[in-house]
Formats: C-alpha cells, sequence, structure tokens
C-alpha cells in the first residue's frame, strides 16, 4: 500500500496551490470521521498518518482507504520505523471485507489495526504481519484545517480535496513488538495527519 504514504508529501504541495493567507486563522480541526466512499469512483480516497519522534526513532504509520483498483473502500496500512540507523517498513492491505468504521464517527478500522478517539486522547491498535503494538497521543492544543473546508482545484468544482492536521503537537506514549525482538517503548512528541480527495493524486498538481 504505498498510496497510503502519499497524504504527507502533499500537504505542502496543496498549501501553496491555495495561495498565500496571510494572518488568516484556520478553524478548529475536529477531523478524523470515516466517510463511506463506496460506489463514488475511481478517484475517492481518505487517510490518517500518525508520526512520532522519539529520543532515539522515528516511527510513521499511514491508514488509507481508497477506491484504487479492483472494488471499492479497498484499505491497508503501511508502518515506517527509522532507528539506529536503519528504515523497516511493513505493510498490509485489505478488501472492504476487512474495514470497520461507520460514516460520521471518529477513526476507522482496518484488519486488526483500530484508529479511536477516547477520553480526549487518539489511540491506535497496530497490527500488521511481523509488528503489533499500541499508541497513545494527548493532544495539546487545537488543530486545525488547513484551508477551512474542502478545497476546489479547478474552476468548475470537480475536483475536492481537504486536508487537516487534527492533531498538531502531542505527547506520545505506548509499544511496539516486532515478532522475535525484544518489545520497543515508544515515548515522544507526534502528531496527525488527515486527507481527503475525490479525485487521483496523480492529477492534483
Amino acid at each position: 500500500m504505498r498510496s497510503a504514504r502519499l497524504w504527507p508529501g502533499v500537504l505542502l504541495c496543496i498549501a501553496l496551490l491555495a495561495g498565500e493567507r496571510p494572518g488568516e486563522a484556520s478553524p478548529r480541526a475536529d477531523v478524523g470521521a470515516f466517510r463511506s466512499i463506496a460506489g463514488k469512483g475511481e478517484g475517492y480516497s481518505q487517510g490518517w498518518n500518525v508520526s512520532v519522534l522519539g529520543a532515539d526513532l522515528t516511527l510513521h504509520i499511514s491508514l488509507l482507504v481508497t477506491n484504487y483498483g479492483p472494488g471499492d473502500e479497498n484499505n491497508g496500512l503501511s508502518v515506517v520505523l527509522s532507528q539506529g540507523g536503519e528504515d523497516r517498513v511493513w505493510t498490509a492491505a485489505y478488501s472492504s471485507r476487512s474495514l470497520t468504521a461507520t460514516p460520521g464517527e471518529y477513526g476507522v478500522k482496518i484488519g486488526r489495526t483500530r484508529l479511536f478517539r477516547e477520553d480526549g486522547r487518539i489511540h491506535l491498535r497496530l497490527w500488521a504481519p511481523g509488528i503489533a503494538g499500541e499508541l497513545e497521543l494527548q493532544p495539546e492544543g487545537q488543530g486545525f484545517d488547513l484551508f477551512g473546508g474542502p478545497l476546489y482545484l479547478d474552476a468548475e468544482r470537480s475536483r475536492r480535496m481537504e486536508i487537516a492536521i487534527p492533531v498538531v503537537s502531542a505527547a506520545v506514549r505506548g509499544e511496539l513488538r516486532i515478532q522475535n525482538e525484544a518489545p520497543i517503548a515508544v515515548s515522544g512528541r507526534g502528531g496527525m495527519e488527515y486527507g481527503f480527495a475525490d479525485h487521483l493524486l496523480y492529477q492534483t498538481l
């Protein structure tokens, strides 16, 4: 599921397309609610990215739901762990049968991985072949929507994208368990991004 990692790289480019907005306050982004995209076309996708910076590791976890390829609401995740000068990657991909989510409710369950909000915290229960773990993010301050709502990318308003950073800064704690290795304690700072598009991402720029 390489596409799951497209969202972070798109953020800055889309912000440049939107033009400068000096001094304009962005509204609070209480974003992350699942939206059903079944039957809405090939280009629909939505993703959640959780990033963590610890004293001796960097962690990026991406969850993606997309209509790319055969069928609707295909889903998957990628985990990238950088530690001790080594980068390791785990991925998992599923059909819509492994997706559990309710439109309008926060978060999503992909296979055995679940992202949800509880008691003001963001929780991630992670599983992919070879790795499992739990993370808890305690947000500090407000998140924001980059554009205050949908960003239309053409005059006909036929291509729409929404990008937000629901968690700009958070204290993170948790644990990773890699097959045949000792558990790794996770402690540091992190955040979360959310994106939604109704067109193929390579058509954005």
